[in-house]
């Protein structure tokens, strides 16, 4: 196949398939209107906004380990030269890695939930199509403008 030659925005071949650029080109798109999901200023709200729901739900996954977490709790030695150190005990790290986990787990469904909502909120009730899932106008929707 030739697809290389069927890139519209060159009049020669590139280097791998068109559809392949379209892709990158719509992903690109896409993280546009994310730009705040992927924003690493910590001045910035969504910074704050996800801190704040981290906290959260660190603190509700802490609870809800909080006994398993109370059965393991850290020891602490004594060296040789007298200096105290506290030492976790194989069962406690793995208690604190499963709640780590899912933490994480968590956070990625929240922060998706925020991205759907955010990705969502372009869909206007008043339009001809009220079940529309794109932020674009719907005037453009048979159009490619984002090559």
């Amino acid at each position: 196949m030739k697809l290389c030659y069927t890139y519209v925005r060159s009049t020669t071949g590139v280097s791998y398939a068109a559809p392949a650029y379209y892709a990158d080109r719509l992903c690109e798109r896409g993280r546009c209107y994310l730009r705040d999901f992927f924003n690493v200023d910590r001045r910035s709200q969504a910074f704050r906004d996800y801190e704040t729901l981290k906290s959260a739900t660190t603190s509700e996954v802490t609870q809800d380990k909080k006994d398993d977490l109370d059965k393991h709790p850290i020891e602490e030695h004594t060296g040789r030269r007298g200096r105290t150190r506290k030492v976790k005990t194989s069962d406690r790290a793995r208690v604190e890695k499963d709640v780590q986990k899912k933490i994480g787990e968590k956070m990625d469904e929240k922060v998706l939930q925020l991205a759907r909502k955010e990705w969502l909120k372009h869909v206007s009730a008043n339009s001809n199509n009220a079940t529309r899932e794109n932020p674009w106008h719907p005037r453009l929707d048979n159009h490619m403008f984002w090559m």
